[in-house]
């Protein structure tokens, strides 16, 4: 199911989940306990993001973190977050989703695989770039 469907069913059904929360309910729904499932809902980009996870593992004194992506994504997120963690000694696991809105296979066949591979090729090259 397409993202922007799945959001307007909650929405007829009065639930106002962001991504990350949509995130948690299905990890305890697939026996991660509760108590072990921590969404950092921080940061506007990749790096910022990676800021908020090494802040937060030094604050509690982790050593590990894993972080959750859909699979287009998160090759990039992974080499942008990785050298982040690793100058604190924290080891990243990244973790790969399929997408909820384009089939990653077949992408050149939906306008939202399309998008999804302009914007990461022209994030890949801003990154690049600075």
């Amino acid at each position: 199911m397409h993202r922007r469907k799945c959001r307007k069913n909650l929405k007829v059904l009065d639930i106002n989940l962001n991504e990350a929360q949509l995130t948690d309910s299905a990890l305890v729904r697939f026996g991660v306990p509760q108590e072990r499932i921590l969404l950092l809902q921080k940061g506007t980009s990749t790096l910022e993001e990676a800021s908020v996870i090494r802040d937060f593992c030094l604050k509690k004194g982790q050593l590990r973190a894993s972080v959750i992506s859909d699979k287009f994504h998160s090759g990039r997120a992974k080499a942008l977050i990785t050298p982040v963690l690793k100058k604190e000694g924290i080891k990243l696991t990244m973790l790969g989703s399929p997408s909820s809105s384009y089939n990653e296979d077949r992408w050149w066949e939906s306008e939202s695989g399309l998008i999804m591979v302009n914007n990461e090729y022209a994030k890949k090259l801003y990154y690049l770039l600075n």
